[in-house]
């Protein structure tokens, strides 16, 4: 499930390893934003909008309606986290800082995936690095049936990049470029 919304091309979505606060992300063709949803005694205070690390920020019409499908839906936006995340102990809590490799406003994009076994995706990136992730951990560790159902390998060989992203069955599953990058999701 963590494509939620389509609008016009603009996709919402949810990454499959996330973290809090609750939040999801607008991608348009290789440019990406994200929409934290600020929720205090139950209520929503606040939408913040930020860019997001390894990716160019949504053209100006496309942000102007992931602004609006955002504030339009946040009370949806938050069940589906709680259902997705919540429910199935998923969301990871990334208080901690992580050790950054990617530069702040480093942009790259993915230019080949290659399956390896054993669930690792062997990834070439536009800056010409090269990682192998092992997505077997998270799969294995996961209690969402939605994603163990990638434990099927006829399933988690099947994916696609598109637009410089890694994902699977139309967002079904899908990783933040900098996790990738890093070598970890």
């Amino acid at each position: 499930m963590p494509k939620l919304y389509e609008y016009f091309g603009l996709i919402i979505l949810f990454y499959s390893n996330e973290h809090e606060p609750v939040h999801v992300h607008g991608k348009f063709q290789g440019t990406e934003n994200k929409a934290e949803i600020i929720i205090e005694n139950g209520q929503i205070v606040e939408i913040r909008f930020t860019s997001v690390r390894g990716k160019k920020p949504l053209p100006h019409a496309q942000m102007r309606n992931f602004k609006s499908v955002v504030e339009q839906y946040a009370e949806d936006i938050v069940q589906k986290w709680i259902d997705y995340f919540v429910l199935h102990g998923d969301a990871r809590n990334d208080n901690e800082e992580d050790t950054m490799i990617l530069a702040e406003n480093e942009i790259v994009e993915i230019s080949k995936a290659e399956y390896v076994g054993a669930y690792k995706i062997r990834l070439l990136f536009s800056d010409e690095q090269e990682r192998v992730v092992d997505f077997e951990p998270f799969l294995r560790n996961s209690l969402n049936p939605m994603i163990k159902k990638y434990l099927k390998l006829d399933y988690f060989q099947n994916f696609t990049v598109e637009y410089g992203d890694l994902f699977w069955n139309d967002y079904d599953l899908c990783f933040p470029i900098a996790d990738l990058y890093e070598g970890r999701v």
